[in-house]
């Protein structure tokens, strides 16, 4: 917020400072003005303010005009603002007072003065010595070109401050968004609580945000611009919502009619006697301006310290989308702006000329890097070479703020307003992310005499092709929470500068279980299980009961968090070799984090709630579900009734590791039903899981090939199904949905999506279906957009 201001302040700054004059000040510019294109004996090349200041005749021809054009009002205000300028611009001189003139400016006086028009005044050759004085025709086109020239920068201004508008008007309504899916959450919890007094009437008046929420939702939020493409690339692009499209739309029009309109071009202009170079010099300036307007908030959107992010409710990938569509309104109103006057330049053969000017070339420079950025930041080389795209978008970043001082250096500061916010707004985030990594990583207790980093444990699965890192964080300070994603550093590493976000999967307490491994290779996780199984009335078989009483030694001491990684290229490749290459098949990683980042899905206000996950997907769903089972192993008040896991994974032994650890209370409670698949054919594990028999049996396809868990022991239980195929997504969120929308009740559900782009894509178009058949679903998709 205290940065908003900041933009808002800079931009009263720049209108408030580009018209000086006021409606009272214009008639003795004019004459001001237009005196200065008379030449006279004293008149100084480099410095005309001499003559005009100090000039007796030259002085007295002004007064004169003022005189007979001017109010004596408009001579008092122009008089102040011209010994402004002789004092600023004419190296400290004073105005000659007009006291000293004052009895040579009657009637009779002035009528007796030569008069000049325009073209006579620009073809003498003979300076003049003696007052003169100018025409009706020469004052009013002279009083026209002033007005027009000092309106067109007023207007770049304005309509430039005009994007700092648009913009806090699409926060501003994202916050009241926010606000209201806020209460309307909070009404949702006391519906719960009152749901068996509540009247039909007031049961109504609880869900009147539901009632605004909802159609918006429908209608704006989930549906796409066009087409069922949004996680997944249409030919190279990213679509947005049908909401994000309509301020895109809104954006580029308004921009482009801002920058088309209101020229003030006219025959005749003193300043610019060509049309043609008339509408080049205004549609320069004006892209200039609005191009310098955007940046401000062209930074704001691609910081991860935005604090709009947590305002709005909005993701970190929505405000990437404005990020990407700023840069690109903001590059072509540069190259239309660097066009203009490069045409200006050529016509009138002085191009070279300026180029050899340090504030030309440095222009030059600004744009070539701009144009150079968007080149670089096209969605395949983001995916395919990151890190190489992000030190290259860094420093040419840093090199255009540069570039753009030195390029306004010859306004005297007029435009820095527009450059510092960038300044404030990038030290702003560097700063925070450097607070959160000392946050995060290290611990100090003087009177203990503790110091202590962050360490983490990373082990690479070749069966699963998936990494699991243990971070152990220096911090003892952090909470967290479902939905939240740190970003991990190698600071001892060559590029100890990347960073990557990944999503806190799972995270152990001071007090939990550390995973022990009994006789027949079980792993168990935490000693919630055995609340889990308590509650259900059923007992592990004895061997696994004793191996995890036994283990109650074994305590966590410290916060562990886990992460679930695809190695793919880059770090994430170098990290799976440096496992591969231990014996045990792990390895210590130095790392940093930072974080966290992201908010929690309202997902505890639902009675029925779908998680869907793809691969390591799971990272994103099963902080939701560890929640819920610690809810109800406390005996907490827990709304959610029915609760639905899909897990597809590319192959089994990544279902089999999640099994025996982190789902493995999930598997023992009666309260969640899982489903799991395997989406490459024919791979089977060797091992075998001990799951009690209280785990429901998962509709079985006939086109499907099934594995069974079976208990170590022997012992009969109800068999664990893993199909081998794709899941129906669209299938099974309609059928939850269905099952569990009660005509008549106030029962919502809830679906959270995280995995591969044509999972995420098929789940939207499902719950859109979902709610045109007008079943009450909201939907939740755990992206993070590059």
């Amino acid at each position: 917020m205290l940065l908003y201001g900041v933009l808002l302040l800079s931009g009263f700054y720049r209108i408030s400072s580009v018209n000086a004059l006021t409606k009272n000040q214009e008639c003795f510019d004019t004459c001001f003005e237009a005196i200065s294109y008379v030449p006279f004996a004293k008149d100084d090349p480099d410095n005309n303010y001499y003559s005009t200041c100090q000039y007796p005749p030259k002085v007295l021809s002004m007064y004169a005009a003022a005189t007979k054009y001017c109010t004596s009002k408009e001579i008092d205000a122009g008089i102040t603002l011209l010994s402004q300028y002789c004092d600023e611009y004419g190296d400290g001189i004073q105005l000659l007072p007009l006291k000293d003139f004052q009895q040579n400016l009657t009637s009779a006086y002035i009528q007796r003065l030569p008069v000049l028009d325009l073209d006579k005044a620009m073809a003498t050759e003979t300076p003049y010595s003696t007052p003169i004085m100018l025409s009706q025709s020469f004052f009013d086109i002279m009083y026209k070109t002033v007005t027009v020239g000092d309106y067109e920068p007023w207007t770049d201004t304005t309509y430039g401050f005009a994007m700092y508008g648009f913009w806090g008007s699409i926060l501003l309504i994202g916050i009241v968004g926010n606000i209201v899916n806020a209460l309307s959450s909070r009404s949702m919890r006391q519906r719960s609580k009152d749901s068996e007094s509540l009247s039909s009437t007031k049961a109504r008046s609880y869900d009147i945000f539901s009632r605004i929420r909802d159609p918006i939702n429908k209608h704006l939020v989930l549906p796409l611009a066009f087409g069922s493409h949004h996680q997944r690339l249409l030919y190279g692009c990213t679509v947005p919502t049908r909401i994000v499209g309509l301020v895109v739309i809104a954006y580029w029009s308004l921009s482009l009619i801002l920058c088309a309109v209101n020229y003030r071009t006219f025959l005749g202009n003193v300043y610019y006697p060509d049309m043609y170079e008339q509408i080049l010099r205004y549609l320069a300036n004006r892209t200039g301006v609005m191009a310098f307007s955007n940046l401000p908030w062209l930074w704001m959107f691609a910081g991860r310290n935005n604090i709009f992010i947590w305002a709005t409710g909005w993701s970190f990938s929505t405000f990437n989308v404005f990020h990407r569509i700023v840069a690109r309104v903001a590059i072509i109103e540069a190259i239309v702006h660097a066009s203009c006057y490069t045409a200006m330049y050529m016509k009138d053969d002085i191009y070279t000329t300026h180029y050899t000017k340090a504030w030309f070339t440095m222009g030059v420079v600004a744009l070539v890097l701009m144009c150079f950025i968007l080149l670089t930041s096209t969605i395949l080389l983001r995916r395919k070479a990151y890190e190489l795209f992000l030190i290259l978008h860094i420093l040419m970043a840093v090199a255009v703020i540069v570039s753009l001082f030195y390029h306004l250096s010859h306004y005297d500061g007029e435009y820095n307003p527009y450059l510092w916010p960038l300044v404030a707004i990038w030290g702003f985030d560097r700063t925070l992310r450097l607070i959160r990594l000392v946050y995060c990583n290290i611990r100090v207790k003087f009177s203990q005499r503790i110091f202590k980093t962050t360490e983490a444990m990373a082990t690479y699965n070749p069966d699963s092709d998936v990494i699991t890192l243990e971070v152990t964080p220096g911090s003892s300070m952090l909470k967290p929470k479902p939905g939240q994603h740190f970003f991990l550093y190698q600071p001892f590493s060559l590029k100890g500068w990347e960073n990557h976000p990944f999503t806190l999967g799972a995270w152990r307490y001071p007090g939990d279980m550390e995973p022990v491994t009994n006789k027949s290779g079980n792993v168990f996780f935490d000693k919630g299980i055995e609340d889990s199984i308590s509650t259900t009335a059923r007992q592990l078989p004895t061997e696994a009961s004793s191996t995890a009483t036994d283990s109650k030694d074994n305590l966590v001491t410290d916060l562990h968090l886990t992460f679930w990684i695809r190695p793919f290229d880059g770090w994430t490749r170098q990290l799976r070799n440096k496992c591969k290459s231990s014996v045990e098949g792990r390895s210590c990683a130095k790392l940093l984090i930072e974080g966290p980042y992201g908010e929690s899905a309202p997902l505890q206000d639902f009675e029925a709630v779908l998680l869907i996950a793809g691969g390591t997907g799971v990272s994103a769903i099963n902080p939701y579900l560890q929640n819920h089972l610690r809810q109800l192993r406390s005996n907490q008040s827990v709304r959610t009734r029915a609760m639905h896991v899909v897990l597809s994974a590319r192959k089994e032994a990544f279902i089999d590791d999640l099994c025996q650890k982190e789902l493995r209370s999930a598997l023992c409670s009666e309260d969640v039903h899982l489903e799991f698949f395997s989406t490459t054919e024919g791979t089977q594990s060797d091992g075998t899981v001990d799951v009690p028999s209280i785990i429901p049996t998962s509709p079985v396809s006939v086109d499907s090939v099934d594995k069974q868990y079976e208990s170590s022991s022997g012992r009969e239980v109800s068999p664990m199904t893993i199909h081998h195929r794709r899941p129906d997504i669209a299938s099974m969120i309609l059928q939850f949905a269905r099952m569990n929308d009660a005509p008549g009740t106030y029962e919502r559900t809830a679906v959270l999506v995280c995995g591969p782009a044509g999972m995420a894509d098929d789940a939207r178009s499902a719950v859109l279906k979902a709610l045109k058949q007008g079943l009450r679903v909201d939907y939740f998709e755990e992206t993070y957009g590059w």
